[in-house]
């Protein structure tokens, strides 16, 4: 019974500092620096897993349960276009 309490007052504390993102990350407030979290896996189990982040591409993804996303949108739209030329380009060497 008082581990249960404690899990639970743990998870309540926890809970009373996330910052929910529109990109499908949590963060926790007053953290620093600031880690990104995965929101299936806090909503689901209430585990805080720390994701993975691509800072070249701006993207993200849980090592846990492999939700992945985009958490810098410029980033990645800068990283799209570079593929992009990079793509056109050997297109036009391999002729």
């Amino acid at each position: 019974m008082k581990e249960e309490n404690e899990r639970l007052r743990k998870e309540k504390d926890i809970s009373d500092r996330i910052v929910r993102h529109p990109e499908s990350f949590i963060t926790l407030k007053d953290s620093s620096p600031t880690f990104y979290y995965c929101t299936h896996c806090w909503d689901s189990n209430s585990q805080l897993i720390q994701l993975k982040c691509d800072d070249y591409y701006g993207t993200f993804e849980c090592p846990h349960c492999q939700m992945n996303g985009i958490n810098d949108k410029e980033r990645y739209h800068v990283a799209m276009q570079l593929l992009e030329t990079e793509n056109d380009m050997s297109e036009i060497l391999s002729y």
